[in-house]
């Protein structure tokens, strides 16, 4: 039987990121990317979760959070895709996996995401707590993935430039973790070129959007 996994993202717009957008901003994108190569292999049942409505961050949260509920039955996994912060003076690095108390499916499934993370970042840790919404309020196995610091310029920066590299290592660890056969590196290459195309096209066309109504405004 084929699994069903569930993609979200950080719902946290106030999060600024040092490369000049926000946490919701690039790790929606990694979300797309990761669903789109998810999609591509056909391996397993992929959901994205589309954005939530809201005026403030906890709002957004509580909303994306009920919808991906509402969606849930029947789901394996719901994978949060967030990146960190120190919120100090202290400059953070690399990635970890955050999993609800208890839940050794996803700590599993954080152990092997984690050591595929760790070969394009440096590997932090999975731990588990019982206080954040997005592991706590969602009814299926939730596991948060934190891909890097985006309060450290240097890796906000190197996070913006590697989207898709973030989310085939994410795809990497959930076969792993499912006893899936990860990609040959010829497929791995086409369907990480696949993703980059969307997002070109994605933003052609948006940018066609745009001009049209421009045109039209004037």
């Amino acid at each position: 039987m084929r699994n069903t996994i569930i993609i979200g993202y950080s719902q946290q717009k106030s999060n600024l990121c040092k490369a000049g957008d926000n946490e919701w901003v690039h790790t929606k994108k990694i979300a797309e990317r990761l669903s789109f190569l998810l999609k591509e292999d056909n391996l397993v049942d992929v959901k994205l979760l589309p954005d939530a409505s809201g005026t403030t961050d906890k709002e957004r949260l509580i909303n994306s959070v009920a919808f991906c509920n509402s969606i849930s039955s029947k789901t394996d996994y719901v994978i949060w895709v967030h990146t960190n912060a120190t919120g100090t003076n202290e400059i953070g690095k690399g990635a970890e996996c955050i999993y609800y108390p208890g839940n050794e499916k996803t700590k599993v499934l954080g152990i092997r995401i984690l050591k595929e993370l760790g070969k394009i970042l440096k590997e932090r840790e999975v731990y588990s707590n019982s206080s954040l919404h997005a592991i706590r309020g969602t009814i299926a196995n939730s596991l948060i993935v934190e891909a890097g610091f985006h309060d450290n310029e240097d890796e906000a920066l190197w996070i913006h430039n590697n989207l898709t590299n973030i989310a085939a290592c994410i795809r990497n660890g959930i076969y792993n973790a499912l006893d899936l056969k990860v990609p040959n590196e010829e497929t791995e290459w086409k369907n990480t070129v696949k993703a980059e195309l969307k997002v070109i096209r994605e933003g052609l066309q948006k940018l066609v959007e745009h001009i049209k109504t421009l045109e039209t405004t004037n």
